[in-house]
């Protein structure tokens, strides 16, 4: 049997439309009218509540047996969600034409089961759906050996028999690839940047498989699209974006001459957008980067898991977009975002809240609205995922100890350096750049003079700009301009103008 949470979460996750329809759905199916009442009951729930259910049906002979009208309303809604979605789904489009041919081919039907199944094959082919198009060809064999076509049967099979081996290798190839697209995506949402050579040597090895040679071992338009995908991760991880972008741009170029693709398959063509994004941000192309996000901005997925991923493609890069270029009109994005996340933070990954919370940190310490950067810093400090982005971690870290320097909490600085120092030896992240960092704020409230001080920020820029040249500790430059706010002190002006400055 179906349980109540499982139920509840389902009637709440579709939109306006998709209830609409399961109600025209029912109206039609007199046997599910029962049905309908418990939809709409459970609909208006904030919580589920079986104890309310059960004392509103109390006279309605259902409640009887309320778990089988629970199972039987669950059914019912995955049902008219497969007609309703069946025009927007390929997939779906193809498993009804295999019932319709199984349907003709028990009645003896054959004719029409060879049309329908010409149909699916059709559609298979155009959208390489390739474990339907097996099932296809053994329909073919099938209805093959009940035609009274006088043709050669031996011929016949022949051709089938080759169409499996070319449809099965091409399922492999994609498999391979998938396979390891797999494994580069793992180091990517792990490291996101190399900061040892062993951990660059173990990328470099695998680049050197057969498959990855070139575009050419790719049979597919899936084993395309993870081609790409894994060149384009793999410059990126060696620091080389001018190759990485190249590789971005031909994959999104490969999509958008197979628009039917994107329609099918929103859930792959939106991180495709995102990746040349990321890298447009990287090279601070920023109108190229305004004319990528606006394809997803104008993008309008059906599902809630594409509306998610466009969720985690979208804000990201507009939030980066703003941190990099701190324009007072932009600010609006970082309300924006945090409306849209307290949408969506149940259904995200570890990894994904971490970096929202991030990102939320360090644009509001952009406006200089410390309060509400700390309040986040606290918010990722205290969280029980942080292990998933130790990169931002420690990171998150340091910008706790800057932000409390801005809110002149200088008192208890030598107590937050101590502590700090002891997360980051535990973390293993505790490299020359992030000890120049301490040792800087730890001798920092000593300076009584502003002389003292100008001097003391001097000091650590001069250190900062040799570290910022080191390509083991140059990678945390990336995730908080260092720099840019120790000028923006030495120079007595906002760290926005700074950055912005910087930016043009």
């Amino acid at each position: 049997m179906i349980a109540s949470e499982q139920l509840f979460k389902l009637i709440k996750s579709l939109n306006k439309q998709e209830k609409r329809y399961f109600q025209l759905f029912s109206a039609t199916h007199r046997e599910e009218s029962t049905h309908t009442l418990l939809f709409e009951a459970i609909n208006k729930q904030a919580t589920y509540d079986e104890t309310a259910i059960k004392k509103r049906f109390r006279f309605e002979k259902f409640i009887e047996q309320l778990p089988v009208a629970k199972h039987n309303l669950y059914k019912a809604i995955l049902k008219s969600m497969n007609q309703y979605h069946a025009e927007h789904s390929v997939e779906i489009r193809l498993k009804e034409l295999l019932f319709a041919v199984e349907f003709q081919f028990e009645k003896t039907l054959y004719e029409g089961a060879n049309k329908s199944l010409g149909k699916a094959k059709e559609l298979a082919t155009i959208y390489e759906k390739y474990e339907l198009l097996l099932r296809i060809l053994k329909w073919e064999k099938k209805l093959m050996n009940v035609s009274n076509s006088k043709k050669n049967n031996f011929q016949e099979a022949k051709k089938i028999f080759e169409q499996e081996q070319h449809t099965i290798n091409k399922l492999n190839n994609a498999s391979q690839y998938a396979l390891l697209h797999k494994e580069i995506a793992l180091i990517v949402s792990s490291q996101a940047h190399l900061r040892t050579e062993k951990q660059k040597s173990e990328v470099q090895k695998l680049l050197l498989h057969p498959l990855l040679k070139n575009i050419n071992q790719a049979i597919t338009f899936d084993s395309k699209t993870f081609f790409y995908q894994i060149q384009s991760y793999y410059y990126r991880l060696m620091e080389d974006n001018e190759k990485s972008n190249t590789y971005r741009e031909t994959l999104l170029k490969l999509w958008e001459d197979y628009p039917h693709f994107i329609k099918e398959n929103p859930g792959v063509y939106i991180p495709i957008v995102q990746n040349l994004m990321n890298v447009q941000l990287d090279k601070r192309m920023y109108d190229a980067f305004n004319i990528t996000s606006d394809k997803l901005k104008n993008l309008q997925p059906t599902s809630e898991a594409d509306k998610l991923l466009l969720f985690l493609a979208y804000y990201p890069g507009k939030l980066t977009y703003y941190v990099n270029t701190p324009r007072p009109k932009d600010t609006y994005i970082i309300k924006e975002a945090e409306d849209a996340f307290q949408q969506f933070e149940n259904k995200l990954r570890a990894d994904y809240v971490i970096l929202f919370y991030y990102l939320f940190s360090l644009s509001h310490f952009m406006t200089s609205n410390f309060k509400s950067s700390l309040k986040w810093i606290n918010t990722i400090l205290n969280s029980k995922k942080l292990e998933a982005r130790p990169d931002i971690g420690s990171v998150v870290l340091l910008m706790n100890l800057i932000v409390h320097f801005e809110l002149k909490n200088l008192d208890h600085m030598d107590y937050i350096v101590k502590s700090t120092y002891r997360a980051l030896l535990k973390m293993k992240r505790l490299y020359e750049f992030e000890k120049t960092i301490l040792l800087f704020l730890r001798e920092l409230p000593i300076n009584n003079s502003p002389k003292e001080v100008l001097a003391s920020f001097e000091k650590l820029r001069k250190q900062l700009l040799v570290l910022e040249n080191n390509p083991y500790e140059n990678k945390v430059f990336k995730y908080f301009d260092f720099i840019s706010w120790l000028e923006s002190k030495i120079e007595n002006v906002s760290f926005a103008s700074v950055v912005l400055k910087k930016a043009k």
